[in-house]
């Protein structure tokens, strides 16, 4: 009975061994390290199973994990199978100090938190000559205003072999952007040096005293007498920097501009009358010193709201480059007069002479003339179409006259009688010409003219251009000009009219439809000869009335 009972006793123990085997380890390569510095953290879990993610969220908040990788195996254990994996993690701790690793589970088992000691690498020796490496840093301005960009300059120095980085630094009160960085030589004290420079622009938002965080460079250099690559830090502590808040003498409903300088400039030339129906290409340029010119005020926005409001801008979006904001715009009018262009005005502070400033465009006045129409008669070309010769195409020169001919009379009277005979048959041509035509308006009294018939065909083939100069002349040939004919349209006409002129004066428009532009042909001919503003256009083919 006893053998029995310890056979069984025994029996129990194994079986409880192979239980307390089941279990979750953790270790680590070191207990003590530099900030700059990681460590390898293993887990192992037997049989294999899967972390707790929770466990390694707690991990994640504590160290920045570089590297995971997990490896998993079996074994035999009292003749039967078991599996293992083993989880590794290369850490690197974000604090200083005593640094606990966590316990971590999986399934019901948990491993034993693990304490590490971090230490400051800035206090760590090294036996580097003190003119092997040096790491400087300066401020542009420790007394900049709100909003007011200035920069951190950083340079590394070395002439030895040296891999490494600059540490990163807490700046949450500034906006930053990294301007700049390369690697350069440069000479010091007689030697020459390999320079790594980092420069970063800092913008304030905030008033008051801020002291940046110490600035280090962490890096390895190799140790032929240790044979190993030997760790070492250097420093940089920038001066104390004063942020000034926006003066109450500037404006309180403007925008802050903190800036060297802002200068305003345009085309606008007002020195020649403008024709009505036509545009002026306005290009306004917004130039700045010390200031992002992404943070530069649309100029036109302060005198959208006074401006004449017969006069219209078709505006393309801003572009912008290092220093300067440039706006356009097309400037139309349709009404002959004076129009007033009232002065831009933007207010902005002169972080040299602390003092406020303005950047400004004067007052200026456009004289508007009415678009003169010239008579097609006598032109033998329909009103809608283009002069075949430019008036810079033609010579202004007269030909010398050659002497008269012995046979001169007798060529004359030959070319006279032919003439005659000419002008003969463009008479009978024309009679035939008009019976035909007047039999027609009687089997299609809607016909269109031959005018209309050209702005329909180019309001089928998309031809914007054309479609508007061909419209222009086509209304400016009554007695009422464009804005009154363009007031009698319906709304939805209306529309489309001025949806023409925006995609040519504007490039960020959407052209119109074909099929709205016949609309807006037809709308127009039916109008035009409702209010009978059109003239006959083939009056000028006559040669004798009927």
């Amino acid at each position: 009975m006893v053998t029995a009972w310890r056979l069984g006793a025994l029996i129990t123990m194994f079986l409880v061994v192979g239980l307390a085997e089941a279990a979750v380890s953790a270790q680590v390569d070191r207990t003590e390290l530099y900030n700059d510095e990681s460590l390898v953290l293993t887990v192992t879990v037997s049989p294999a199973a899967e972390l707790n993610s929770t466990d390694l969220a707690a991990l994640a908040s504590l160290f920045s994990i570089e590297q995971r990788v997990q490896q998993q195996s079996s074994q035999n254990i009292n003749g039967r199978a078991r599996s293992r994996v083993d989880y590794q993690f290369r850490l690197s701790s974000k604090a200083r100090g005593v640094v606990a690793i966590p316990s971590i589970r999986a399934g019901d088992e948990q491993s034993e938190p693990i304490f590490v000691t971090v230490l400051d690498a800035r206090q760590r020796g090294d036996s580097l000559a003190e003119d092997a490496v040096q790491f400087t840093g300066r401020l542009s301005n420790n007394r900049p205003y709100v909003d007011q960009a200035f920069e951190i300059v950083l340079e590394f120095a070395y002439k030895i072999q040296v891999k490494g980085a600059i540490e990163t630094i807490d700046l949450d009160s500034f906006e930053t952007r990294l301007v700049k960085e390369e690697n350069t030589n440069t000479t010091r004290n007689g030697q020459t040096y390999n320079l790594y420079r980092q420069v970063l622009e800092l913008t304030p938002k905030n008033p008051g005293a801020v002291k940046i965080p110490t600035i280090v460079f962490n890096g390895e250099y190799p140790d032929s007498a240790q044979g190993r690559y030997v760790r070492f830090s250097r420093t940089v502590d920038l001066e104390p920097i004063e942020i000034r808040a926006i003066p109450a003498s500037f404006p309180s409903d403007a925008y802050w501009l903190p800036a060297t300088e802002i200068r305003l400039s345009d085309n606008l030339d007002t020195g020649q009358p403008m024709d009505t129906n036509s545009h002026l290409d306005w290009q306004i340029s917004t130039q700045t010193q010390g200031l992002a010119a992404s943070r530069l005020p649309d100029p036109l926005a302060t005198i959208s709201a006074s401006l004449d409001s017969r006069l219209r801008l078709y505006r393309n979006e801003a572009t912008f480059s290092d220093n300067q904001r440039l706006d356009s715009a097309a400037l139309t009018i349709d009404t002959p007069g004076t129009y007033r262009i009232p002065a831009i005005r933007i207010p902005w502070w002169n972080t040299d002479t602390d003092t406020l400033a303005w950047a400004e465009l004067p007052e200026r006045t456009i004289r508007v003339v009415a678009t003169t129409q010239v008579s097609p008669k006598g032109t033998g070309q329909a009103p809608g179409a283009e002069p075949l010769l430019s008036p810079e195409s033609r010579s202004t020169e007269q030909p010398e006259l050659a002497p008269f001919g012995p046979n001169y009379w007798l060529y004359a009277t030959l070319l006279a009688g032919l003439g005659w005979l000419l002008t003969l048959g463009l008479w009978w041509r024309q009679v035939r010409t008009v019976t035909t035509a007047r039999s027609t308006d009687v089997l299609t009294p809607g016909a269109v003219s031959p005018n209309w018939a050209v702005a329909q065909r180019l309001a089928k083939a998309s031809d914007y251009s054309g479609l508007y100069q061909c419209l222009l002349r086509l209304t400016g040939a009554g007695n009422d000009p464009l804005t009154v004919v363009k007031a009698r349209l319906d709304q939805s006409t209306r529309q489309s009219f001025e949806d023409l002129e925006r995609s040519l004066f504007s490039d960020q428009a959407t052209p119109p439809s074909a099929s709205a532009m016949t609309a807006l042909v037809q709308a127009l001919e039916r109008l035009i000869g409702r209010t009978g503003s059109a003239r006959a256009p083939d009056e000028a083919l006559r040669l004798y009335p009927n």
